[in-house]
């Protein structure tokens, strides 16, 4: 059988509601590994939030970070495909000097590697987590390079706004995208990136065509590579817009190790 670029998301869709791999989708993952098939994981967290997923999973594979901005292979820092698609930072800059007159809290600039925050004052939230030690306070004499990822924190009510405000000055350097719950905040990222930007590179380094490429995703944030995989997977406690474009839907849940199921059936382990 010719090898599979399976693309899966973690939260909402990999790991269960606990945020946790269970063992039986750990154990159908490695073994879908094992029969030579490519498992890579795509998600919107920084490495610093993913690498315990990765390290329980051992997918031998690159990961996708910060929703495609970047691409690395976990312990080959010469891979060849490695990539970093930067936000300019002269912008990430000027976004934080507009930061107060916004009314954003918090500017984060960060990528593999390193945090940079507009102030040391970090929200207590289980959705940042972060060493403070690992941190950096933003300046232009400390940011010396082009971010991988910008996270703008603002309350819920004003997002829409500045997004309107930023598309209109940066919109064609940028894309943004808004991100709400209980910790709500701003990804920009270098225009035209996404998860299907990154798969598409991984998949162009492999060989592998888009009739194998599967994906699963649960969220707005996997629209892009649900869309663009030949098998195109939307967890079947997806939303609405997701299971419309999708080539097909799990019977069960992420809680009902639904991903496992389908690559049991599909590969008929």
């Amino acid at each position: 059988m010719q090898a599979y670029l399976i693309a899966i998301d973690l939260d909402g869709t990999t790991l269960n509601n606990q945020s946790q791999l269970s063992p039986y989708t750990i154990q159908v993952l490695q073994q879908v590994r094992d029969m030579g098939h490519l498992v890579v994981i795509a998600t919107g967290r920084p490495y610093r939030n993913s690498q315990q997923f990765y390290k329980a999973l051992d997918p031998q594979a690159p990961i996708l970070n910060l929703n495609g901005a970047c691409a690395h292979f976990p312990g080959r820092p010469n891979w060849q495909a490695r990539y970093e698609a930067e936000v300019p930072r002269e912008l990430a800059l000027k976004i934080m000097d507009q930061s107060r007159d916004l009314g954003v809290s918090l500017v984060c600039a960060e990528g593999p590697g390193y945090v940079f925050v507009s102030s040391y004052d970090i929200p207590d939230s289980p959705f940042f987590q972060v060493d403070p030690n690992d941190l950096t306070l933003m300046t232009p004499e400390s940011l010396t390079f082009g971010p991988t990822s910008l996270s703008v924190f603002s309350t819920a009510e004003t997002q829409e706004p500045i997004k309107k405000l930023l598309l209109k000055e940066y919109g064609q350097q940028v894309d943004i995208d808004i991100w709400g719950g209980t910790l709500p905040f701003l990804e920009v990222v270098q225009k035209g990136v996404n998860k299907a930007y990154g798969i598409d590179r991984l998949a162009q380094f492999y060989h592998i065509p888009n009739s194998h490429i599967m994906a699963f995703g649960d969220q707005h944030n996997d629209l892009s590579m649900i869309a663009y995989a030949g098998r195109g997977v939307a967890m079947a406690n997806a939303i609405e817009p997701l299971k419309a474009i999708a080539d097909d839907i799990t019977t069960y849940t992420n809680d009902q190790d639904g991903l496992a199921r389908y690559l049991v059936d599909f590969f008929q382990l």
